[in-house]
């Protein structure tokens, strides 16, 4: 079994961050162009389907992809103190980097 690097680990985090902070904004006016909206889709690789509007929002409708799913799991492994950390940063979109952060990072290259 190969672990991830660094890298692989942050670019997975900002991923799951990305989908868990459009699932916490819910649904309302677009923020987004559609262009801009396609941009961000290429450059994350998450693409979503346009028919989202056509379901519940209910957390019990909602379709959690497979590989957010994988990392969602594996942060469930990790000390509250580093859940909170990796959600702060990459969900809520705080800049710094504390031991906390690190230190889930470090943990998770080994479980991704």
């Amino acid at each position: 079994m190969q672990h991830a690097n660094i890298k692989q680990v942050r670019k997975s985090l900002q991923g799951w961050g990305l989908f868990w902070a459009r699932q916490e904004m819910g649904s309302g006016y677009a923020s987004k162009s559609s262009t801009a909206k396609i941009c961000e889709m290429l450059r994350t690789e998450i693409f979503v389907s346009s028919d989202l509007h056509l379901f519940s929002h209910l957390s019990e409708n909602m379709h959690e992809p497979e590989h957010i799913k994988e990392i969602s799991n594996a942060i469930a492994k990790l000390s509250r103190r580093c859940r909170l950390a990796v959600s702060q940063k990459y969900i809520k979109g705080r800049k710094e980097d504390d031991y906390y952060t690190r230190e889930a990072e470090n943990i998770l290259m080994g479980l991704m």
